[in-house]
């Protein structure tokens, strides 16, 4: 590999590096995601189209099949607020998994 291709490289899996901790300046309600390579489930959906689905270890990049499109998985995603109605469907489980929440009970 040539050096400067493996400066672009660099350069670019340094850009894609997980930011730690989550930074203030995020627009909105979000969430930080923490990628430590643990089992995932996931459909994604490309640019062209297509669709991939992931079960398994260690999904930080995906690559489209169908036109090699090559995908970084995010690391902070929005939050959704929900409307009254539905934090009234939600608010049994809300209180019971804030109950075993880092505080604990």
């Amino acid at each position: 590999m040539s050096d400067a291709v493996s400066d672009a490289a660099r350069d670019m899996f340094d850009a894609l590096r997980p930011r730690q901790p989550m930074p203030d300046n995020q627009p909105g309600a979000s969430i930080y995601v923490q990628w430590k390579g643990t089992d995932v489930c996931v459909d994604l959906h490309c640019a062209c189209g297509a669709h991939g689905h992931v079960d398994g270890f260690f999904c930080y990049y995906w690559r489209c099949d169908a036109c090699g499109a090559t995908y970084a998985l995010p690391d902070s995603l929005p939050l959704i607020p929900l409307t009254p109605e539905e934090t009234a469907i939600v608010s049994a489980e809300f209180e019971a998994v804030t109950a075993v929440g880092d505080d604990g009970p």
